[in-house]
């Protein structure tokens, strides 16, 4: 049984819910950008996903491409545009 009613209000078996890893990632959208934080949950349905301590990427440098800034980091982080996090940030 993964589910049980108590007084109208549903319950799940924590068990029976998907836990996704807390890795941050890097996330390059068609139209709202580049985005580093961690995913909080993932709709596959609309391919949307909602990420906690979100910060999108404006601009970087000390790194040839994303894949390099992903897996290196930079070698220049004061010339690189890396604003506030954003907590609970809808992506699609």
């Amino acid at each position: 049984m993964d589910q049980i009613e108590i007084n109208g209000v549903e319950y799940v078996k924590k068990e029976s819910i998907p836990q996704l890893d807390e890795k941050y990632v890097i996330i390059r959208t068609y139209s709202a950008g580049v985005f580093f934080g961690i995913i909080k949950e993932y709709n596959e349905e609309t391919r949307t996903i909602i990420m906690k301590s979100a910060r999108r990427i404006w601009r970087w440098e000390g790194a040839a491409s994303l894949s390099e800034l992903a897996i290196e980091g930079t070698q220049k982080p004061e010339e690189c545009k890396f604003p506030c996090e954003t907590y609970n940030h809808l992506i699609s």
